[in-house]
């Protein structure tokens, strides 16, 4: 076969599978994106409601005084990790691809009495309104669980890692 037909062969075939494939790779590169945002806000759901729950924990505990540097033993200090500004800046960057998502209504409910509680935490609300803007989310996420909304596993394992974390953190600092 003469080198210029092959050429012309290989050409026209490369374009034609450019093609045919195109709009594949824009399914495939959605369902990845997607795919990344949902594991995304599990992990961020997970770290929120660890630490609503260790700070139920410590108000529980909190009869002692807390001493100034042990930040990881003080209610407050907890609540620095509340925030919606993940799915706030999500919202904002990708709103295509989050309204794919399956659970973005839920994701989107949970997050409003994150925002709440945000708001309640720097206008220095007292911790019995922190404690029931806490169950009201910890209530709505435990609804979405049992309806099978939200995946009991993937928001399981996000907790259970953040849970890791924190005893490493507290592992090594009350080492010394």
């Amino acid at each position: 076969m003469d080198d210029g037909l092959k050429t012309l062969v290989g050409t026209l075939s490369g374009f034609f599978v450019g093609i045919l494939l195109e709009p594949i790779r824009f399914q495939i590169a959605a369902a990845l994106k997607r795919s990344s945002l949902k594991r995304d806000l599990y992990n961020h759901l997970g770290r929120i409601r660890f630490a609503l729950a260790r700070y139920k924990d410590l108000l529980d505990e909190s009869a002692q005084p807390v001493s100034a540097p042990d930040t990881l033993k003080d209610p407050r200090a907890m609540l620095q990790q509340v925030s919606s500004d993940l799915f706030d800046h999500l919202f904002e960057t990708e709103k295509r691809a989050l309204y794919g998502i399956p659970e973005y209504e839920a994701f989107k409910a949970l997050y409003q009495p994150v925002g709440r509680i945000r708001r309640a935490i720097d206008e220095g609300a007292a911790e019995t309104e922190l404690s029931r803007l806490s169950e009201n989310f910890n209530s709505e996420a435990d609804r979405f669980l049992r309806e099978g909304i939200l995946s009991t596993k993937r928001l399981t394992e996000a907790t259970r890692i953040h849970r890791r974390r924190l005893a490493s953190r507290m592992n090594k600092y009350y080492r010394r």
